[in-house]
């Protein structure tokens, strides 16, 4: 899945996430300014493949009414640091995967809880061998250990 990041979420993500979701751009990259129409955006992610990601809830409501593509990833009330930003969106990489091949239009991610989101590392960290299959990587051997109940 290629991301596309709206206007309003940093360049600095594309970088963070970029090994788990190669391909990805932020709007200012592909030429796309400040100010561009929200439906500019959307046919461009539509002509090139990329799912938009944004705080922008202008585009919920576009997922709703055209539905996709392309998809469209919400990051709820997105007013965290972009370090916090990029774990949301890497410990969802199993979900954004499984997202990608259902026929729903938008995902929301919301900041949760410690514990939520160490539940959701624990079930990405499960996943891992299947996501890593899937686009030919290794992973280091401690990634691939699971703990046992």
């Amino acid at each position: 899945m290629k991301l596309l990041f709206d206007e309003n979420l940093s360049r600095r993500l594309v970088g963070a996430t970029q090994v788990l979701f190669p391909g990805s751009a932020h709007l200012s990259e592909v030429g796309l300014t400040a100010g561009t129409a929200d439906r500019q955006i959307w046919d461009y992610a539509k002509q090139n493949g990329f799912a938009i990601i944004t705080a922008d809830t202008d585009f919920v409501t576009m997922a709703n009414a055209y539905g996709p593509p392309p998809k469209v990833i919400l990051l709820e009330n997105c007013d965290y640091p972009i370090s916090f930003a990029a774990r949301i969106i890497s410990v969802n990489a199993v979900l954004l995967s499984e997202f990608e091949r259902d026929r729903l239009p938008l995902l929301i991610l919301r900041k949760g809880r410690r514990s939520q989101i160490r539940n959701t590392l624990l079930t990405f960290v499960r996943c891992l061998p299947r996501v890593l299959a899937h686009r030919k990587l290794e992973a280091h051997p401690a990634l691939l250990m699971r703990k046992r109940p």
